[in-house]
């Protein structure tokens, strides 16, 4: 049986094309592909590095200011006694330490889990000191039962766990709850709450809420300075970069085809172009993600 006259031409022309093609310019093919893909992974390694450096110059600013501010003469006096306390400012670094990130919505997210895992335990220390007030100090008043102190401690423990909340929110409520009902449960502890639904600010759990929401609220707001750097822009930038390549994978794939013999090297370049393509698609899952948050 013969081929039809076009398809026998077709099929002589891509043999010859492909023979036409001696080692040495597929050599050069694989070597032009190899220079473009190194520049191009020097400019994405560049603007990693603009970002990273810019993150940090803004984190280092940001701690300087809180830092300094805690040291300025008659500031600190100024604030509420509880809040006087060197423990208390240093907390502040703290949470500012452990929100921050390099786009607003990292920042967003963070600053949301760690207040609402703080104030999980704040609420239960109010209940409990709103039932027994005062805890196990004072409990010749109150009326104070151990039982009925370490079934709550059980069953919040259980729900923290058990609930489908992030891991940062658990590890944090997980810590002040713990904290809270040790000094509830301790006679002798020194720690003052707010008692009957009454809300002391100078409280230990309020004091530890407030500066939680302090240190947050400035890493949030130091991710919009001087410029907000948003998760869509990160994103767009990823974009970039899979499209370079991308790129980048088809010229040496072409190179390859058109060789008369594929090489280890060659197919090592192609697998290490696939995993980075694969590497950046994850990345912009991450930044999908904290879009809102």
């Amino acid at each position: 049986m013969s081929l039809p006259r076009s398809s026998t031409a077709d099929l002589s022309g891509r043999n010859s094309s492909r023979a036409a093609l001696d080692p040495k310019k597929h050599d050069e093919l694989l070597e032009i592909a190899s220079i473009d893909h190194i520049f191009q992974e020097m400019l994405a390694d560049k603007a990693t590095f603009f970002h990273n450096t810019q993150t940090a110059l803004r984190g280092a600013a940001a701690i300087t200011l809180v830092v300094g501010a805690a040291t300025v003469p008659g500031l600190t006096q100024a604030l509420p006694p509880a809040y006087q306390n060197p423990l208390l400012l240093a907390m502040i670094g703290f949470w500012f330490v452990l929100t921050f990130g390099k786009t607003v919505g990292f920042a967003v997210r963070n600053a949301w889990q760690a207040i609402s895992g703080t104030l999980i335990a704040v609420l239960n220390s109010l209940v409990m000191n709103a039932v027994f007030p005062g805890g196990a100090k004072l409990a010749a008043v109150n009326g104070y039962k151990p039982a009925i102190a370490w079934i709550d401690l059980a069953v919040v423990v259980f729900l923290v766990m058990y609930l489908n909340i992030s891991n940062r929110c658990r590890t944090f409520s997980l810590f002040y709850l713990a904290m809270f009902m040790m000094h509830f449960m301790n006679p002798h502890s020194h720690a003052t709450f707010s008692r009957s639904w009454t809300v002391d600010i100078n409280g230990t759990g309020v004091s530890y809420l407030v500066v939680c929401l302090v240190g947050t609220s400035l890493a949030v707001l130091f991710t919009f300075i001087p410029w907000p750097r948003t998760a869509t822009r990160e994103v767009e930038l990823e974009i970039k970069h899979i499209k370079l390549g991308v790129s980048t994978l088809m010229s040496q794939v072409v190179a390859s085809y058109n060789g008369t013999a594929q090489s280890s090297t060659v197919r090592s370049k192609l697998a290490r172009g696939f995993r980075a393509i694969t590497e950046k698609l994850a990345e912009i899952q991450g930044r999908l993600d904290e879009m809102w948050w």
